[in-house]
């Protein structure tokens, strides 16, 4: 699982709260969090275009690519 939040949303803390709990529980995947400094919520989709946004899709990207793989692995 992937979890992106903002260091200026005002729920990141849940985001952060939400990593660890995944992390220390019987669940048996892997959980990876970002957090973007200096950002709002929303920041990728009202600034698409932006440094950052990219590198958060792009790490997005990398990720469904990392699982694709993956579940390519166990066929």
């Amino acid at each position: 699982m992937l979890i992106f939040i903002a260091e200026k949303d005002p729920g990141k803390d849940r985001g952060w709260l939400y990593c660890d709990t995944l992390a220390k529980s019987k669940w048996d995947g892997d959980v990876e969090i970002m957090e973007t400094e200096g950002e709002e919520h929303g920041f990728i989709v009202n600034r698409p275009t932006s440094e950052k946004a990219m590198n958060a899709m792009k790490l997005f990207a990398s990720f469904l690519n990392k699982e694709k793989n993956s579940i390519k692995s166990l066929r």
